[in-house]
């Protein structure tokens, strides 16, 4: 199982040229995608929507966008006719597997005058694998500073941890056939959270996401938290860039059970497409467990 995450920078790539096409190019042979800054009606990128290109590019994958800013791109005829559109600007999941659940969570904003300040969220995937499911979150932190991204990264870890006594985004169940379809969908306690963090692996954000370290230990991982599959892969938490200006602040983390089902990791740097570099990270599906009993972790 083939996962990646990219922030496509709205398919800008480092040559100026926008590209929705390219982007499509680096992703799709991948099974999982994770995507960052899709942006709908914008003029810069040709007033396309594409989350619904990059979907007519890659037929074969099921998706879910979730748009973190959401403002009116209307237009007004000279009769005084609104021609309607949303101008939109968040996160994307792609599987070659069924989407069987979706949330978009709000991570808290923190308001500034002097730098622009935006809206982030966590676009939550429950994908069903057949033998099992899982869940995927794309994520995307701010980009102001420390400051702004700690209370987003608590805030995503308690999502994640609280899911499964949550449920999906319907749960219970009922026999009207509206909605008797959607009976049993899982909420399973496996999760992969992938994206643009924006924080090195020296931030007390990622500590926050993976735990404190330890000058005798090296890193302490609670069983309820996350691994870095960067780390899982074999790498030094210090290695790779994902990023043209010389960091790792692009990161796939995973449930501490699913670490010995983390395969390979890499980061393509010769990818021009935008001015961040794919993630790739290959899982054994097989080793992914249905349900991890209370000494897997």
């Amino acid at each position: 199982m083939r996962l990646v995450a990219y922030n496509i920078q709205y398919s800008k790539g480092q040559d100026g040229v926008y590209s929705i096409e390219r982007i499509a190019e680096v992703v799709s042979a991948c099974d999982i995608i994770c995507l960052q800054e899709v942006e709908c009606n914008v003029d810069r990128s040709g007033n396309i929507d594409q989350s619904e290109r990059l979907a007519e590019m890659m037929p074969y994958h099921h998706w879910v966008y979730g748009p973190a800013l959401d403002i009116d791109g209307s237009t007004v005829d000279s009769d005084g006719q609104v021609q309607r559109r949303r101008r939109s600007f968040g996160n994307m999941v792609m599987s070659r597997w069924p989407i069987v659940s979706t949330r978009t969570h709000l991570l808290p904003k923190t308001g500034s005058v002097t730098v622009p300040s935006m809206q982030r969220v966590a676009v939550e995937a429950v994908i069903d694998l057949g033998s099992t499911a899982i869940r995927v979150y794309s994520v995307h932190l701010d980009h102001v500073g420390s400051f702004t991204r700690v209370p987003q990264a608590r805030a995503l870890m308690e999502t994640v941890r609280r899911g499964p006594q949550e449920g999906g985004a319907f749960s219970g169940v009922v026999k009207d056939d509206g909605w008797a379809a959607l009976n049993g969908t899982p909420m399973p306690r496996a999760a992969i959270v992938m994206g643009d963090l924006n924080c090195a692996y020296d931030s007390p954000e990622y500590e926050i996401m993976i735990g404190p370290r330890s000058e005798r230990h090296g890193r302490v991982v609670s069983p309820d938290g996350l691994l870095d599959a960067w780390v899982a892969a074999g790498f030094d938490e210090a290695d790779g860039v994902s990023h043209q200006f010389g960091k790792r602040i692009d990161h796939c983390f995973v449930s501490t059970w699913l670490g010995p089902a983390v395969r390979s990791a890499s980061i393509d740097t010769t990818q021009q497409a935008s001015d961040h570099y794919p993630l790739f990270v290959e899982l054994d599906e097989a080793a992914i467990p249905a349900e991890p009993s209370a000494t897997d972790a």
